[in-house]
């Protein structure tokens, strides 16, 4: 064999090393990446919940304000819509 031969053969060689060595690495690494990224998006999801959660709670108890308040003089309020899931017998009960 010749040395320009031999030459392209251990180039490529260690080429393909280096290829294989990274394909290894991302592929060890990628799942720490995403668990770190679905972590990322389980705290966004979560703070996300708890702020709707609050909001609701103070929606609920300003719409039973208003109803009350409507109700002390003299004035029928109407339904709630039913996607907020407030029964008149919830509110008055």
């Amino acid at each position: 064999m010749s040395t320009d031969i031999l030459g392209v053969v251990l180039s490529l060689s260690a080429s393909f090393g280096t290829a294989a060595a990274g394909v290894v690495t991302a592929w060890r690494r990628a799942p720490s990446d995403n668990v770190d990224t679905l972590s990322k998006r389980v705290k966004i999801l979560e703070d996300r919940e708890e702020t709707l959660s609050r909001w609701q709670v103070a929606a609920r108890l300003y719409i039973l304000t208003l109803q009350n308040a409507l109700a002390d003089r003299g004035i029928p309020s109407p339904e709630p819509p039913a996607e907020l899931e407030i029964h008149r017998d919830e509110v008055s009960g």
